[in-house]
Parts: structure tokens; sequence; C-alpha cells
């Protein structure tokens, strides 16, 4: 098939298979993350991470909620192809998240 590959469900077979459309897959520019723990909830980072997300277009940031046992809280992901927009949102969010709260 033309970009569908289908594999056989027994693993070392499939193994086999994998090393030969492994070479045939594009190569491209992977892609890196960062993590911060947000230690809020999702309604207190909405705006900030907006914010960071419109001005780093190429960076997707992810916002994850959960109840950490005590408290809901906010784990963000920022994802991109490019580590120098990547570090430079990640320091904005960074920055973004100390000052809420403080004007």
């Amino acid at each position: 098939m033309k970009n569908v590959f289908v594999m056989a469900g027994v693993p070392s077979i499939m193994q086999a298979m994998m090393d030969e459309v492994v070479t045939m897959l594009p190569v491209s520019t992977p892609v890196v993350s960062e993590t911060i723990e947000a230690h809020r909830g999702e309604g207190e980072i909405a705006a900030p991470a907006g914010a960071v997300q419109k001005a780093f277009p190429g960076v997707r940031i992810g916002s994850y909620p959960y109840h950490d046992g005590q408290r809901f809280t906010t784990r963000l992901v920022l994802r991109s192809r490019d580590r120098d927009a990547l570090a430079a949102a990640t320091a904005a969010m960074r920055e973004a998240l100390d000052n809420i709260g403080k004007s």
C-alpha cells in the first residue's frame, strides 16, 4: 500500500519487517519537549499559557490537569522541532507562572 505498512502480529516477524520499513520512512527534525509542573489549577494558568502560545506559534503547549492527592494542578508540556524556540517558550512560561498574582 502507498503510505500504510501492515505488520505481522508475531513479535519476531514484526521486528524483521520493522527493520526494513524504517529504512523507507522519511527523516525529519525530531520533536523535543519540556514539561513544567504548574502547581496551579488549569483556570489560573489559561491566560498566561495563551499569551505564551501566541508569542511562540512554533511551539505547541499541552495542558494536562490532574489531582495530585491534595489538590488540582496542571502539567504543561511544550513541544517543538525548534530547540531554541522551545527553550525561549519554556523560559517565558516559567516566568509567566512565577508572575501569576503579582500584579
